[in-house]
């Protein structure tokens, strides 16, 4: 049976700075083991890529933290996620002493390196550890299972791989799902986005292809669009009559009490998450793009349609400004004239 890993307390925490309050945390890990679920993902170990000043509980996961959830809910399984340039051994040292379940190590093509020595590391200390790869549409399927290979032989107990921009689609999940599973002899998982709506249908294409894990937060609550939401993915299983050990209703009374008590706002797929997912744009596109389509008085969606066909892996400012400057030269010379407007 496919695991579920649930990030609401993580990638959940993209959408209030990482700010819950102790004891809700304690309810929703609690609410979550009595519900059934096989993970539970209680934030990042000092912090996401911008590190922890200013944000909250979730994204530090200090040892008062991890303390108070162990008490009170002492048979959940337990994942934190580390970012390899900001984790120490001491780090790993804590986190093995309140025997953390699963360590996701985040890798990307620009810290491949370093997040390999951490997964030595942690495995040295005896820790439980995944390695997450992210924005792998970035990427070939090749590139990514020869990196995956070396998670392997460095010791990592599970691999991910994680569509971070919501850019794919099933068919192409189903081809990086099967040359990894081909080749690999540790479980894969799968973490779907939802910018293109796909959340759940990317998840299945996943499964099908035999992925061992995947990913889910309630109300779908996580970075931009969002994610496969945990109350989805467990009412499909029960209306296809598929055998499962998850208690729906209470889970949808999580997800309500979530919604209720500490959502912002719902979780919406906006113009720009869709218009992301499309282009294959990173979060790291969003200011460049905005603050240049705004200043140069062109469409976002105009601009981020155009940039979108150079197939960019990171915003750079010159290739913005030439994208700019080829929509404002179109417009000029597709504007009428004084005289054509006047026929």
């Amino acid at each position: 049976m496919v695991k579920l890993l649930d990030v609401t307390l993580r990638d959940g925490g993209y959408t209030n700075s990482f700010q819950f309050e102790q004891q809700v945390a304690i309810d929703i890990v609690d609410s979550l083991h009595q519900a059934g679920i096989d993970y539970i993902e209680i934030g990042y170990r000092n912090g996401p890529e911008e590190g922890p000043t200013k944000l909250g509980l979730s994204a530090r996961v200090n040892r008062d933290y991890i303390h108070a959830i162990r008490t009170h809910v002492p048979g959940a399984k337990i994942v934190v996620m580390l970012h390899p340039h900001n984790i120490s051994e001491q780090d790993l040292l804590e986190l093995k002493e309140f025997n953390i379940n699963v360590v996701r190590i985040c890798i990307r093509s620009d810290n491949l390196q370093n997040g390999l020595s951490v997964i030595r590391s942690a495995k040295q200390q005896g820790l439980f550890v995944s390695a997450n790869f992210v924005r792998v549409t970035y990427l070939s399927p090749l590139q990514i299972r020869e990196w995956m290979l070396q998670a392997e032989a460095a010791g990592a107990d599970w691999v991910y791989f994680a569509d971070s921009n919501g850019h794919m689609v099933p068919d192409q999940v189903k081809e990086y799902a099967e040359i990894f599973k081909k080749v690999l002899q540790i479980p894969v998982g799968f973490h779907a986005h939802h910018n293109l709506s796909l959340g759940l249908t990317n998840t299945l294409a996943a499964i099908e292809s035999g992925i061992d894990i995947i990913d889910a937060s309630l109300r779908g609550l996580g970075k931009g669009a969002g994610n496969l939401p945990t109350e989805v993915y467990v009412s499909y299983l029960e209306r296809m009559n598929i055998k499962h050990n998850y208690d729906l209703v209470s889970i949808l009374k999580t997800a309500e009490y979530l919604e209720n008590n500490v959502m912002h706002r719902p979780m919406y797929l906006t113009t720009r998450d869709l218009m992301f997912g499309m282009a294959n744009f990173s979060n790291d596109f969003i200011n460049p793009v905005m603050h240049e389509a705004a200043t140069q008085d062109v469409s976002w969606q105009q601009l981020t349609l155009n940039l979108s066909k150079r197939k960019p892996i990171k915003p750079v400012f010159e290739e913005i400004k030439a994208v700019v400057a080829d929509i404002k030269s179109l417009d000029k010379i597709l504007a009428p004239t004084l005289e054509e407007r006047s026929l």
